[in-house]
């Protein structure tokens, strides 16, 4: 019998029979839309992209393979409660906020964290090829 790691989505099938599980191939800021809430397994393009949109999201995954300098803005996610290395704990937040996510993303604390965070990793530009342009330019 196949082992299924606790992020697996065969898992999270059995577990929660409720649950739908997206492939790759659907729109998924369509579905975001229709979210109150998008959890990612995994440190992804996508976790900074809803940050950087301000949509409420956490994330969990376990190990720490991040830059020495980027720590500090992670531990203010962790802190907040948007990232978590544990399945149980990230549970547990979500069933805790479930009937009021709003409350809990749009608090000071949580939106410091989000902006902090990035300030540094995920900045929306404006004129993104402007900027680009400057920074080609700048000697």
């Amino acid at each position: 019998r196949p082992h299924h790691r606790a992020s697996s989505p065969k898992t999270w099938k059995k577990k929660y029979k409720s649950i739908h599980i997206t492939s790759n191939t659907c729109d998924i800021f369509k579905l975001i839309k229709k979210s109150r809430l998008t959890v990612f397994n995994y440190d992804s393009a996508g976790l900074l992209e809803l940050l950087a949109l301000n949509i409420p999201v956490v994330c969990f995954w376990r190990g720490d393979s991040l830059l020495p300098e980027s720590k500090i803005y992670y531990k203010l996610l962790k802190d907040s409660g948007i990232v978590f290395d544990c399945f149980e704990k990230v549970a547990n937040h979500i069933n805790k906020h479930w009937e009021d996510i709003d409350s809990w993303w749009y608090s000071s604390a949580v939106q410091h964290a989000r902006s902090k965070f990035c300030n540094q990793h995920s900045r929306v530009i404006k004129s993104p090829i402007e900027t680009f342009k400057k920074l080609l330019l700048k000697k």
